[in-house]
């Protein structure tokens, strides 16, 4: 950031983009998605998480995902049973992987979404009580 500013041009994985670091442009940034801003990520992102995941996801659906993200991960639903059970879970994910020569990432971010599934069920639990 001091060697460039808070908003410089640059080459990510043989694609120019430019880069904000400055809080006021990101957040009309993700206020005006889809209106003035298109989301977009590198061929080689995309290939290696897949093109159904849900980071794909253009329009109206990519909105109602990301709500439904922020509803599970907003301050009323993080809990500290919910976090204890998150740092857990994480935790035996990650165990889990130390005796594996290697990691499929398409596979290990299916896992998180399914802990993300399971997460959401506990949270609906909590607020019915």
């Amino acid at each position: 950031r001091d060697l460039y500013g808070p908003i410089f041009r640059t080459n990510l994985f043989n694609q120019d983009l430019i880069v904000s670091m400055d809080q006021e442009l990101n957040n009309l940034v993700f206020q005006q998605e889809e209106k003035l801003f298109q989301i977009w990520y590198p061929e080689s992102f995309m290939r290696i998480l897949g093109a159904d995941c849900i980071i794909a996801t253009l329009g109206s659906f990519h909105k109602h995902m990301r709500s439904l993200v922020l509803k599970l991960l907003g301050p009323e639903n993080l809990r500290l049973v919910l976090l204890h059970d998150v740092q857990r879970a994480t935790q035996a994910s990650l165990l889990s992987w130390l005796d594996q020569p290697s990691i499929e990432l398409k596979e290990a971010t299916s896992s998180v979404w399914a802990l993300v599934d399971d997460i959401q069920c506990h949270i609906k639990e909590v607020n019915q009580l």
